[in-house]
Order: C-alpha cells, then structure tokens, then sequence
C-alpha cells in the first residue's frame, strides 16, 4: 500500500510541476515591438524625429534564451520558467535580470526597461520580425541618442 501511495505521490508532483509552468512552445519565435509606454514605434520615431528602423526592436525567443535585438546592441540571457505567465531572464550569475510576461489572449510578451531617465517603460512584442537599422537619421533639432542598452527593471 506504501508503494502504490508514494507511485501516486510522485505522479501527482509531477503533474503539478509540468501544469504550473509555462509551455515555452507558445512563446519560442521571434517577436517585433508593438508599443513602447504605450506608443507605437511610428509614433516614437515621429516625436524623435527618427527612422523607424532605428526605433525597433525584436526578440528571439528559445526554449533556453530570449535575445534582444537593437539598433545598438543585443543582449542574449538564459531563461528559467516562472509560472504559466511567464519566465525569467538570468544573468550571468544566474540571478533574475528581468521578469517577462506572456499574455496568451492576446499573444503578446511583455517587460519592463529603464531608460536613462531611471523611468521603467512597459514593451509589449507582438510575433513577427521588423526592420532594424542602426542608422538614426537624426534630423535637425531632435534629441541626441545615448549608446548602449537601457536598464532592465524587475516587476
């Protein structure tokens, strides 16, 4: 009786360690920036007098890494299933880096980043690819672009 009791134990912890997680083949695939704070990439490219191009962003995401592309950089971390919305991004260290989030109503992702100012801003990936161009075309009178990747903000 011990053992069918334990059989069924470990089938039961099983089951829930496998139901409770997300399943990465919902979110592996690329993604393309849909908002950023709410704005579309057109219209932050507009308020900087920016190529669009250079205002994108794109994510790769594997069953093991999430990859972030831009015009400046892109940063790969390891990934680590959260609970069934979502995941953790790792640093190097195998600390969490950032949280994101998987909305399967509407198929989106999202996180949260910091820009220089310190203000998080939400980025919601809709799937798909776009064009991505490290050539801002600044045009006369708009603000300067700062190199380099904004900070990553916890949830």
């Amino acid at each position: 009786m011990k053992k069918v009791l334990s059989v069924i134990l470990v089938v039961a912890v099983a089951f829930c360690l496998t139901a409770c997680g997300l399943d990465m083949s919902k979110v592996k695939g690329d993604w393309t920036l849909d908002t950023a704070g709410g704005k579309t990439v057109e219209q932050i490219a507009e308020a900087g007098g920016l190529n669009p191009a250079y205002c994108n962003m794109n994510v790769t995401v594997t069953d093991k890494t999430f990859t972030l592309i831009t015009a400046t950089d892109t940063p790969s971390w390891n990934i680590q299933v959260k609970d069934n919305t979502g995941f953790d991004c790792l640093d190097a260290s195998g600390k969490i880096f950032m949280t994101v989030r998987y909305n399967e109503d509407k198929d989106t992702i999202s996180f949260k980043l910091a820009g220089a100012d310190g203000i998080a801003v939400e980025y919601v990936m809709v799937r798909g690819t776009s064009e991505i161009s490290s050539n801002p075309k600044i045009e006369e009178g708009s603000p300067e672009i700062e190199e380099g990747s904004p900070e990553i903000v916890q949830e």
